[in-house]
């Protein structure tokens, strides 16, 4: 994992939050930190108001903007004050949560902040940063993967255990920051989450997430030899178009099919029976629900399996007002190594590929490392579900 900073490039930057923004693109262009959405951003500083009064300020990135290329536009202005007295409530239900933090923008017409606004406030640094990285998230959820990573990383960097993002996340990191054992830490690893880091400045910052990163990374390249490199599957293409209209049926629209990167025909069993175990960061199952389908001799009987799967998996919630989404599976796994994505448009089908081809390295190297423990069905199931990630 490369450091990309580039002190010309940042000294272009005229105020903080436009190096704000600069240091944002950096760790969203790489897709090993950030995948389609995954990870935000956030700068503090001061605003003067209509009346010349300056005001504290949070500026948080906005859901829908891509964190590799936004520039300020980004970032949502809200007011700092506001949500550190919102982390202070003992409770408070999303939909309360959501309508709080919108009355908190300073711009009534900006978009919505992400989720994780009242975190990112909390921290006492002008910079916050937090990315998905695939090498922690792969040590995460392998097989005594707390152990792992508190081996790995020591005393200074802090391990918490999951809890579901927004309100709740935001207590849990209250607790943290209060704790003596944050004095000392350079970041904060969410068990099966993601990353945080912070710093006085933007550099600082992120400097520290590409630390962490990359120690992920260089001790699974010593602890398992390279990934066995995989040739182009022979399918037919006539057998991919029939699958993709089997899918596009079960769907009840037409669904375009991309490739992903396949793996060696012979990984397909075990590959398949860990993806049954969780995603590499609940945010996927978002994409591309919590497994795949594994498609053998038989397709249409494949994905009537697949479909039955999910509708077991959804009553299992226990959720009678629950409307289950159409249980067509978003990606597959085919018996000769070939991996395929499914989308309604080229942009979800490829940003299914990219999650898929993610999902694939994180189980091939669990695989090697003794196993795979991502969270469980029912963790996974309050977030493919949670109205704020619906929205």
């Amino acid at each position: 994992m490369e450091n990309l900073w580039n002190e010309a490039e940042a000294d272009k930057a005229i105020t903080g939050l436009d190096l704000r923004a600069y240091s944002s693109r950096l760790i969203g262009r790489d897709p090993a930190m950030v995948l389609h959405g995954g990870g935000n951003t956030s700068y503090k500083g001061a605003l003067a108001d209509r009346f010349g009064n300056d005001r504290q300020v949070i500026w948080v990135k906005a859901s829908g903007f891509d964190l590799g290329t936004m520039g300020i536009e980004g970032f949502t202005a809200l007011d700092l004050p506001a949500l550190l007295a919102l982390a202070e409530l003992e409770t408070l239900s999303d939909g309360d949560m959501v309508a709080e933090v919108k009355r908190a923008r300073l711009d009534p017409q900006a978009a919505a902040a992400s989720i994780e606004a009242i975190v990112h406030a909390l921290f006492p640094a002008a910079y916050v940063d937090h990315s998905h990285a695939d090498g922690v998230l792969t040590i995460s959820n392998s097989t005594n993967g707390t152990a792992l990573l508190r081996e790995i990383y020591g005393p200074r960097v802090m391990t918490l255990p999951y809890v579901k993002p927004g309100f709740d996340l935001a207590r849990q990191m209250r607790a943290a920051l209060l704790s003596p054992e944050f004095a000392e830490a350079e970041a904060i690893i969410l068990e099966h989450h993601g990353v945080f880091t912070w710093g006085d400045t933007a550099r600082e910052s992120y400097d520290r997430m590409v630390a962490i990163c990359a120690r992920a990374e260089d001790w699974l390249s010593t602890r398992v030899p390279p990934l066995p490199a995989t040739p182009d599957a022979a399918t037919d293409p006539v057998d991919i178009a029939r699958l993709r209209g089997a899918v596009s049926r079960i769907a009840g629209r037409a669904m375009i099919s991309r490739p992903v990167p396949g793996v060696p025909a012979s990984e397909i069993a075990e590959i398949a029976r860990l993806s049954r175990h969780g995603t590499l960061t609940p945010e996927h199952v978002i994409h591309n629900k919590p497994f795949p389908a594994v498609i053998g001799d038989a397709p249409e009987k494949a994905l009537e399996d697949f479909a039955a799967e999910y509708r077991a998996y959804v009553e299992r919630g226990g959720d009678k007002d629950l409307i289950p989404l159409p249980p067509h599976p978003h990606w597959a796994l085919l018996s000769d190594g070939a991996v395929r994505s499914f989308g309604p448009t080229l942009a979800r089908a490829r940003v299914s590929a990219d999650v898929a081809a993610a999902n694939l390295r994180a189980l091939r190297l669990a695989a090697r490392l003794g196993g795979w423990q991502g969270l469980d069905e029912a963790d996974l199931r309050a977030l493919e579900y949670w109205e704020l990630e619906q929205a």
